[in-house]
């Protein structure tokens, strides 16, 4: 079995690496049968700096111990998104890293392994008499609900919809990647500027403010395997077009027990803590009643820092500092962390990010935006997979013998 690489890791995963020492010590076997474990098992490795000695990735080494539990029927390989203490890795490549200096679409191209000129350099095509009028007749209706009519109405339209060729997918979820972003702010239709670029213009974002919307949407590409990906995962296995795809994670986005789908509790909590009175008292009220604190600790990393979350805190410090409500976040955050060790979710910093932009209606679709990158990406990987047969252990009663 040809085994898997392992891309090149930063000094702080070096937890997640184990020496051939460690490695036996964890196994409880000698080194020498360590080296006749990994000969057959996909345990990935690699030279350690300055030796010639190897080093073995953590969990790989831990999937060996004896007793250890089989893999479940439903985990699938992917070579998207490594979801680590220190952020993520889109491919191997920091996201952090790729949002402090690279486009969304140089992002997108990445997850999606294209030539990014190939499928963001063509102009968007014109819509339909048809479309504008369907547009107009539903403008009352919420922002998550139009885009998911109208996401259905540009399938119909789109001739290259139903090419689910790798190049065709992909051109198509660039389309539906742009006209999504022209709903989202109200414009007539895309172009093919950057994404950013185009956004900050429709809300008359100053250049700063343009930025940290830009480094949002790449840090929330693709947050791994939740349930959203798992959902549109299992549509594309079956075979459907892009448009569809992010109708199925805008849907599976928005459940009520996903940080996304609790938008509304953290929005509250921001009108107080942004309020005129004092951040912690909004805080400490809550902690006195035993209630929950919205957006901190229920998102990817629980009550952990979410790297995604301070990262983009940093950026607002550094570009837009002076803003009495990014000082009053910041204070209120640090409160946070001193009476709860709690911090933030990167949802509840991409309500606040909405708040800025004044978008505050629009921010459970903007967070969308981004993760419709991530959506298309997992699409085509799972595309080119078997369609997921998931075990099934049936628990419920047994037939009444009298009827067999």
């Amino acid at each position: 079995m040809t085994k898997p690489s392992v891309p090149e890791q930063p000094p702080e995963l070096g937890g997640l690496y184990v020496t051939a020492e460690e490695a036996a010590q964890m196994l409880g076997v000698t080194v020498q049968t360590l080296y006749s474990y990994v000969s057959r098992r996909p345990v990935r490795s690699e030279l350690m700096p300055g030796s010639r000695k190897r080093r073995y990735w953590k969990p790989d080494v831990e999937a060996l111990r004896p007793g250890q539990e089989p893999a479940a029927a439903t985990t699938v390989p992917t070579a998207i998104t490594l979801v680590t203490e220190a952020g993520l890795y889109y491919r191997g490549e920091s996201a952090i890293e790729l949002s402090r200096g690279s486009s969304i679409e140089t992002v997108a191209a990445h997850l999606w392994q294209v030539d990014e000129q190939s499928v963001f350099g063509a102009c968007p095509a014109l819509a339909s008499d048809r479309y504008r009028a369907l547009r107009h007749s539903i403008a009352h209706l919420p922002a998550v609900d139009r885009c998911s009519i109208l996401l259905t109405a540009l399938e119909n339209e789109d001739r290259r919809a139903f090419d689910l060729s790798r190049e065709g997918f992909l051109a198509t979820g660039a389309q539906a990647l742009r006209w999504f972003a022209a709903e989202l702010v109200g414009a007539d239709m895309p172009t093919n500027e950057p994404l950013h670029v185009f956004l900050g213009r429709h809300l008359n974002a100053d250049e700063a403010m343009a930025d940290i919307l830009r480094r949002l949407l790449i840090l929330d590409a693709d947050h791994g395997m939740n349930a959203s990906t798992w959902a549109v995962r299992s549509l594309a296995s079956t075979g459907v077009t892009p448009y569809r795809i992010v109708i199925a994670g805008l849907a599976a986005s928005g459940g009520r027990r996903l940080p996304f789908g609790q938008l509304n509790a953290s929005s509250r909590l921001l009108d107080e803590l942004l309020g005129d009175g004092e951040p912690a008292d909004a805080l400490m009220a809550r902690i006195r009643e035993g209630q929950a604190i919205p957006g901190f600790g229920t998102g990817v990393y629980g009550p952990r820092e979410d790297p995604r979350a301070t990262e983009l805190l940093g950026a607002l410090e550094e570009r837009v500092g002076h803003d009495r409500q990014v000082r009053r976040l910041r204070y209120a955050c640090d409160v946070a962390r001193e009476i709860l060790n709690r911090h933030p979710d990167f949802a509840f910093v991409t309500v606040f990010v909405c708040r800025m932009l004044h978008m505050r209606t629009e921010d459970r679709v903007l967070a969308r935006l981004g993760r419709m990158i991530g959506w298309i990406a997992h699409a085509i990987e799972a595309y080119d997979q078997n369609l997921p047969r998931p075990e099934v252990f049936y628990a419920g009663p047994l037939p009444d013998s009298a009827a067999r």
